[in-house]
């Protein structure tokens, strides 16, 4: 409907916004093919795009490349939307999170680190709590990269609590995945975990009113593991 409604009005940012957005979603449930028939939409259009609207959808390129395992792509584009000013990145606030996705891909974990530690500090100035749980969690990931996992169990539980208390369920089926791989070794904390987790997912399958995108959701590898789907 905005997509609609943004065409008819003749809104750039509605068609440009929002796409980005859908495009996010799609990659998000598994439905890379519907996403890319997006971008290919609008890639005709892009080289028209002012430069802030370029910034919206180039986080939206990010997150194509690094889902369908495009890292140079991801990385050469990373390092074009690193180099925008400050004022401009602002733009589009979840491009922050894709450039840390990138340095993590690149198993550049001492970037990764670096930007995290920058965004948290503004996410607590802000007090935008909803993207604290995303942070932790890849300040995880990043400290498991650097082989502390001491620190990386710390940052999971401080995600885990996080995201249980503000009902962030799509991040928490993720934190939980993580941290039953991370205790393996102890049968009884990850049978808890992956058991969590999998409350979690049925939860959102049972509310992806699309049979497709329900489908092609429990078709994610990291899905199926956890809701312990035989994938051919």
């Amino acid at each position: 409907m905005a997509i609609a409604d943004g065409d008819q009005a003749g809104f750039a940012v509605a068609r440009i916004s929002v796409r980005a957005d859908l495009i996010r979603l799609l990659i998000n449930l598994g439905a890379e093919d519907r996403a890319m028939e997006t971008v290919e939409q609008m890639n005709s259009a892009a080289r028209h795009f002012s430069d802030a609207f370029s910034i919206l959808w180039n986080n939206a390129l990010l997150e194509v490349y690094l889902h369908t395992g495009q890292i140079d792509h991801a990385a050469e584009l990373a390092r074009n939307a690193d180099s925008t000013p400050a004022i401009m990145r602002g733009l589009a606030p979840k491009l922050e999170a894709t450039l840390v996705k990138v340095a993590l891909a690149q198993h550049e974990y001492d970037v990764a680190l670096e930007r995290i530690e920058s965004q948290m500090s503004i996410i607590t100035t802000l007090q935008t709590r909803f993207a604290e749980p995303d942070y932790l969690q890849f300040k995880a990931q990043a400290q498991l990269g650097l082989g502390r996992v001491s620190e990386a169990e710390i940052s999971l539980n401080a995600a885990r609590e996080l995201a249980e208390e503000i009902g962030v369920r799509w991040r928490l089926w993720q934190i939980l995945a993580v941290e039953a791989d991370l205790v393996a070794g102890d049968d009884a904390r990850a049978t808890k975990r992956r058991e969590q987790a999998r409350d979690v997912l049925t939860y959102i399958v049972n509310n992806i009113g699309d049979a497709s995108l329900r489908e092609s959701f429990l078709k994610r590898a990291d899905v199926a593991a956890i809701m312990e789907i035989d994938l051919p």
